[in-house]
């Protein structure tokens, strides 16, 4: 299943975290990501969690590989957008 989405160069991920946090989902999201980040493909994902949210709603072997730090596991960088929704806004 996860064929498809190892053959492309970048795999672009939105909204981590919103879809429903059923073993099943978060089991095969780890293994893409695990995947990609041992064979040293890119990848964006989005997500509006926390570390600490990700961790409750993800679990601790997907939360570890999205948020980790060590350099030695590959390259891997947080940007941290703050800012307010603007779909709620009014033109």
């Amino acid at each position: 299943m996860t064929n498809w989405y190892q053959r492309h160069s970048v795999l672009l991920l939105d909204d981590l975290g919103a879809e429903s946090a059923k073993d099943w989902a978060v089991e095969r999201l780890t293994a893409l990501v695990d995947e990609r980040l041992r064979l040293g493909k890119r990848m964006v994902l989005a997500t509006n969690l926390t570390q600490a949210q990700a961790l409750e709603r993800l679990g601790d072997r997907l939360t570890s590989r999205v948020f980790q730090t060590n350099q030695e596991l590959g390259d891997v960088t947080l940007v941290a957008i703050v800012a307010t929704d603007y779909r709620g806004r009014r033109p």
